[in-house]
Parts: structure tokens; C-alpha cells; sequence
């Protein structure tokens, strides 16, 4: 200790001396170094909870039929249900858009439905449902020209956000696929390049597109055009969305042409 540091302690400010050597370490050339401070870590923020009706959401009709409806980023929706017999045949395709109030209503405007069970179309279909975000979405679909209700439960599958990767998809597809006219096999093949090739039936019915993954969610986007031959959809080009379903695994495509037909597929098991 220096004759300095003796007065500064006679004089009671020896703690201060003792700070002043622990901040500081002698160097050689009796310069001192001060200790860089330890950085401030800024916590992760917690992504805020979504407030819409936006999922992959699974369940059953009231008649017992398999219910899934997938509500897309920007509020459109693409809804099927099964045949009342079997919950991984297909009877009928919703497409349409909606909204989702603040008191956690959806309400989809006049929707299209396309029955592949019954070959019919109809462009007088409301669908609405109460939702809880990331959980339940529970509602029913209204036909307008007859009156009739059929009421669905369904809750959120946690796989919608997993982020959607080609190379998860690229392979060969085989199934049922369905226009309004009629089911048969159908084909699907996918390549790494996101080029689809397939076909209908045995008739000639054949189309090329294209399929990527979706901005947001686990699904694709999906664009076909038709060849000139004697399917129902010659020359047609349909758009809409593929997706797997986390439960069967089976790949599906929904599409439609815009107007009142399109293009179905559910693969096998």
C-alpha cells in the first residue's frame, strides 16, 4: 500500500480504495485494465397468439361424417367431409372465402359446394362457425335454396404449422379422383422441380402444372391445365391447394375450375 492509500484510509475511505483495486488490474508497465462489463441478454420474445380462424382443423358432422376444413392467411377456406359409410371416402368439396369478426365468429360468404357423391353443384352454401384460435372451430353450413343445416366440431391440428418443404411431396400419387361427371384411378406424379403430371381414368383424360409450397401453413398451391381430349375438364385449368392429412397421411388435391366443376383427389393409404 502507498503512503497515499495509508492517509485515504486515515481518513476512512478505505473501502473506496479497496473498490478502486478490484476494478482495476495492473498491467506491466503499471498501467491498470478495466474488466469488460458482461452483456445484457435480451429474453426471446414470445410470438403473439393468433387472433383468426386460420388452421387445419379436423372433426365430424353431426351425421357422423369425417369434417376437416383448412382456413387459409387471408380467410379463404376449403372444406370436405366424408360419405357417412367411410370417413377416407370423399362426397363433397366447400371452397369459398370468409372473414373473421373480433368476437371470434367466422362468417364465410356464399360458398360453392361440389358433391362428388351425388355429381351435383350448388353456389348457395353459408358457412360460419365460432372459433377459438389454435383450438376449437365449431359451426355449420347452410344451404339456401333448401333450408337445410348440417352442423360440425372440429379442433385444431397442430401439423398446419409445420413449414411445408417439395421434397417432402415428390413422388408418385396413386387414388380416386373425382369431377362432378364421375370418380375413377387417377395418378399423380410430382418432381423436384414442382412439375405435376397426371391422369384420369382410362379415357385420356390427362394434365400438367405445377404445385409449391403455400406462403404460410402447412400446405401447396396447385395449378393443372387439361388436355384437349374427352375428359369433362378439356382445356380447363383448375387452381386450389394439396395438402396431407396428418391423420390418414393420404395426399389430397382440391381444386376447381372457377366455376362449377374441378378436379378431387385422395390417394391411397
Amino acid at each position: 500500500m502507498t503512503i497515499l492509500d495509508s492517509t485515504l484510509c486515515r481518513l476512512g475511505l478505505c473501502a473506496a480504495v479497496a473498490t478502486l483495486f478490484a476494478c482495476s488490474a495492473e498491467t506491466p508497465d503499471g498501467g491498470s485494465v478495466t474488466p469488460t462489463p458482461t452483456p445484457t441478454v435480451s429474453p426471446t420474445p414470445t410470438p403473439a397468439p393468433s387472433t383468426t380462424a386460420e388452421g387445419y382443423w379436423q372433426g365430424t358432422m353431426a351425421d357422423g361424417r369425417a369434417f376437416r376444413a383448412l382456413v387459409l392467411d387471408d380467410s379463404s377456406f376449403w372444406i370436405t367431409y366424408s360419405k357417412k359409410t367411410d370417413a377416407n371416402v370423399l362426397a363433397a368439396v366447400v371452397a369459398g372465402a370468409g372473414s373473421a369478426a373480433s368476437d371470434n365468429n367466422f362468417a364465410g360468404m356464399v360458398a360453392r359446394e361440389y358433391n362428388v357423391e351425388s355429381n351435383t353443384y350448388t353456389d348457395a352454401v353459408l358457412a360460419s362457425a365460432y372459433y377459438v384460435p389454435r383450438i376449437r372451430f365449431n359451426g355449420k353450413l347452410q344451404y339456401l335454396s333448401t333450408s337445410t343445416i348440417s352442423t360440425f366440431t372440429s379442433n385444431f391440428n397442430v401439423t398446419y404449422n409445420t413449414i411445408p418443404a417439395l421434397s417432402a411431396i415428390v413422388g408418385s400419387y396413386t387414388g380416386t379422383g373425382s369431377l362432378l361427371a364421375s370418380s375413377d384411378t387417377s395418378t399423380v406424379l410430382i418432381d423436384t422441380t414442382g412439375v405435376v403430371k397426371g391422369t384420369l381414368g382410362t379415357t385420356g383424360c390427362t394434365f400438367t402444372g405445377k404445385i409449391a409450397p403455400h406462403a404460410r401453413g402447412n400446405l401447396y398451391d396447385v395449378s393443372f391445365t387439361f388436355a384437349a381430349s374427352s375428359c369433362k375438364l378439356s382445356g380447363s385449368t383448375v387452381k386450389g391447394i394439396a395438402f396431407v392429412d396428418p391423420q390418414t397421411s393420404r395426399f389430397n388435391i382440391l381444386t376447381t375450375d372457377g366455376g362449377q366443376n374441378g378436379y378431387f383427389f385422395v390417394s391411397q393409404s
